[in-house]
């Protein structure tokens, strides 16, 4: 498929068709678990500042995009934003991820998995899926004609968790 002839659906459309198998396993774990106990964290990871935000996989936004500090503080409002949205909303799932933003992203991606190990590894309740995004699916995820923000989404999380 050449990129110069290819629109931004077809391109994102020829990269769920290669991670096929597992894009199908991840929605069949998201049926299964059920929309409604499905609880999404997201980051948006940059160099001065970063954005974070929660919903349901329902697509219920439990909490707005908002700007953290890239400090301990701001790694530390995030955890308890998440902690917090865990008791509240007892979710069988937690899904975390952001893209890998260049070495931005670092420092948070290995104190996050640090601290969530045991609910990574499957050792602690609720289960969590840490997932990088492709920063290649979201760019083209976020050019498709349904969404009106570039702040992540549940729907972009469903398409670019592969």
């Amino acid at each position: 498929m050449s990129n110069q002839t290819a629109s931004a659906q077809e391109r994102l459309q020829h990269l769920q068709n290669h991670y096929s198998d597992r894009v199908s396993a991840f929605r069949i774990r998201l049926a299964e678990t059920g929309l409604d106990r499905v609880l999404i964290a997201l980051l948006d990871i940059g160099k001065n500042a970063h954005w974070a935000t929660a919903s349901l996989a329902t697509g219920h936004e439990l909490v707005r995009p908002h700007r953290l500090p890239t400090t301990r503080s701001g790694l530390n409002q995030f955890t308890q934003m998440v902690d917090q949205l865990i008791v509240e909303y007892e979710p069988k799932l937690v899904l975390l991820g952001h893209e890998p933003s260049g070495v931005y992203h670092e420092p948070w991606a290995r104190a996050l998995m640090s601290r969530y190990d045991a609910h990574i590894h499957g050792n602690a309740y609720p289960s969590f899926e840490y997932r990088f995004f492709n920063p290649y699916q979201v760019k083209l995820a976020r050019f498709r004609p349904i969404y009106v923000t570039a702040k992540p989404t549940p729907e972009i999380w469903r398409q670019c968790s592969t």
